[in-house]
């Protein structure tokens, strides 16, 4: 028979008034390294990736999520080749490159024409540093 058995356990005042007092803190704490040191990072936007083969913006499969963008903000790569019109109606269309028209670009290679980019409430943002193109372009109110 060992001794310590037959021995209640105490746990010292002091720790258990701390304990107590800071148990929302420590959750807390818990709580923020679970989030944030041991969760993988999230990616808030959505990537045009081609992945469908179709070109077609309402196919899930050609985003890097395979799922449809939503309204916030849409970052397209360069070399896209795809000849259709791009239309804004919401949310933001990201771009870091501009080609002129006809020519592999984030827009596609459509041509000038004003009815291949039209922004219709949405937002086109450029992000690169310098940059041209003889695209002309809708603008609904």
């Amino acid at each position: 028979m060992s001794m310590a058995a037959d021995l209640p356990m105490k746990t010292p005042r002091i720790f258990t008034a701390f304990h107590l007092a800071h148990k929302p803190v420590l959750a807390g704490i818990a709580l923020l390294f679970t989030l944030v040191i041991l969760s993988p990072a999230t990616y808030a936007g959505t990537t045009w990736d081609g992945g469908g083969g179709s070109g077609n913006w309402s196919e899930a499969n050609n985003w890097n999520s395979n799922t449809l963008p939503g309204s916030g903000t849409l970052t397209l790569s360069a070399g896209n080749t795809y000849a259709g019109s791009t239309t804004i109606n919401a949310g933001t269309l990201s771009i870091a490159t501009i080609t002129n028209s006809a020519m592999a670009g984030a827009l596609g290679n459509s041509t000038n024409g004003a009815g291949n980019l039209v922004l219709g409430g949405g937002t086109l943002q450029y992000t690169g540093s310098n940059g041209s193109t003889d695209r002309n372009f809708t603008l609904r109110v």
